[in-house]
């Protein structure tokens, strides 16, 4: 809205819509935020997926190495015992 020239009256309904000028420069100040956050919970949302799946390859890296340790924890007993009856 165009302000008021110097020495005009003010109208009640003027009052009115500077105070829509102003709720609607508020609201696209607030739109363009919410997108800055949409953009960043995406980028979050990414980076959480990708740990996730970071974190399920170190679980399966972590059990297949439990179960290697516990092959080499019987053969060497198999090797204990071997030895002792000898």
């Amino acid at each position: 809205m165009k302000p008021l020239l110097p020495g005009a009256m003010e109208l009640p309904n003027d009052k009115y819509r500077f105070r829509i000028d102003e709720l609607e420069a508020e609201n696209a100040t607030l739109a363009d935020e919410k997108a800055v956050l949409a953009d960043e919970k995406a980028a979050l949302a990414d980076k959480n997926a990708t740990l996730t799946d970071e974190k399920a390859a170190l679980e399966d890296r972590n059990a297949a190495l439990e179960n290697e340790v516990e092959i080499l924890r019987r053969k060497l007993c198999e090797i204990e015992n071997g030895s002792r009856r000898q």
